[in-house]
């Protein structure tokens, strides 16, 4: 069995593994570094670069960082298991899992046991131990690591070595987009309470997983914070501290990059089913049968989303629908510019592979992309 890379075949094995999420090869966050895993006789071999590395009895996932300068697997070894570092063999334990790398590389971590002990391992330095340890992270500055920890039945979080409020149970973990800040919720009994940067910032009965632009609680500059709550038979969005009752339930919602704009989704009950209502800056848009799909632009001045009707599906752009495509999804902050790109269908399509569907990223032409620029035309319906 062969690899086939960029056209190009790999040396011959006798069997290639799938990776936990999926079939071998994985690679680099920069594309620029591949690895995989395949068995020759009797032994597990780790492929990193097309260099195959020492024989193992087994081999488990392989995680590159996220600048792709290092890379880690798991090893198995006589009963043992342990992380291969760049081709260096660490510390072997009972059990081994997680490995996670810091944004910038420099930083590793994972879980680890010995007899009836877990514990997360730091750039090679054990940790606290517990009863159990949860995958480790790290924030986006790198500075931090947090990872959940259960001891006498008791969940709590472990930020910088240090032990966090905890309770019943913990949920929601989350980092913000930026710096080190960070927010989860405990649990005591039926309360929830939930925790920001160490500091128990109000209790609630329900706290709802509902993602903030692709995130939970934090605006994309970490200073702001929102999220839902079930109160009875409705629900709140708790605005940077601040309750209001929402006639309807939230299906989505979020910040504009500069965290100064807030937007969300609502679904309200109707006597013939449900009615879907974008609020954006607190201003109700028009009703429709479903929106989704809510983003602001990148320089945070325009706000988009999806309004379908029935079989029909259109982008609407700071309240205004294009009404010239029939099929209509996905649209996404404009990388190149102060606007949006999306997929499109110029009339509905009998099967998807054989419908006019332009590339979102190829903005080299500007007929041939779903690329709207505030005040300039807007171009559509070019085929490929």
């Amino acid at each position: 069995i062969r690899v086939l890379l960029d056209g190009v075949e790999q040396p011959p094995h006798d069997f290639i593994t799938n990776a936990p999420n999926g079939p071998h090869p994985v690679f680099s966050a920069n594309g620029r570094r591949f690895g995989y895993v395949v068995i020759d006789g009797s032994h597990s071999y780790a492929v990193i670069d097309g260099r195959r590395g020492h024989p193992y009895d087994c081999l488990k996932e392989i995680a590159f960082s996220p600048d792709g300068s290092r890379a880690a697997y798991l090893a198995i070894q006589r009963g043992r298991e342990f992380v291969v570092l760049d081709g260096k063999e660490l510390t072997a334990y009972d059990l081994v899992s997680s490995p996670a790398f810091s944004p910038d590389g420099k930083h590793l971590a994972y879980t680890a046991r010995r007899g009836g002990h877990a514990f997360a391992v730091v750039d090679g330095a054990e940790q606290r131990a517990y009863d159990e340890v949860k995958s480790p992270q790290f924030s986006p500055d790198g500075t931090t690591v947090a990872y959940g920890a259960v001891r006498s039945k008791q969940s709590f979080m472990v930020i910088a070595g240090a032990e966090q409020p905890g309770g019943s149970g913990i949920s929601m973990f989350t980092f913000a987009p930026k710096g080190n800040r960070y927010a989860y919720v405990r649990e005591v009994g039926d309360a929830q309470y939930l925790i920001i940067d160490g500091r128990e910032r109000g209790h609630y009965r329900k706290i709802l997983d509902i993602n903030v632009g692709g995130t939970r609680f934090f605006s994309p500059d970490g200073k702001r914070t929102a999220f839902v709550i079930a109160v009875d038979d409705e629900q709140r969005i708790v605005l940077d501290g601040v309750e209001k009752t929402v006639r309807g339930k939230v299906s989505e919602m979020a910040f504009s990059p500069d965290g100064r704009r807030f937007a969300y989704i609502l679904r309200t009950p109707i006597a013939t089913g449900t009615l879907t209502l974008p609020v954006i800056d607190g201003r109700e848009q028009m009703s429709c049968v479903m929106a989704t799909n809510l983003v602001f632009s990148k320089d945070s001045r325009h706000v988009a989303y999806v309004q379908w009707d029935y079989q029909r599906s259109m982008v609407v752009v700071d309240g205004v629908p294009e009404r010239k495509s029939a099929l209509a999804y996905a649209p996404m902050a404009d990388p190149s510019g102060d606007g949006f790109v999306w997929y499109a269908w110029s009339r509905l399509p009998d099967q998807m592979l054989r419908s006019e569907v332009w590339d979102m990223w190829d903005t080299t032409h500007p007929v041939q992309t779903g690329c709207f620029k505030p005040g300039a035309k807007l171009y559509r319906y070019a085929t490929r």
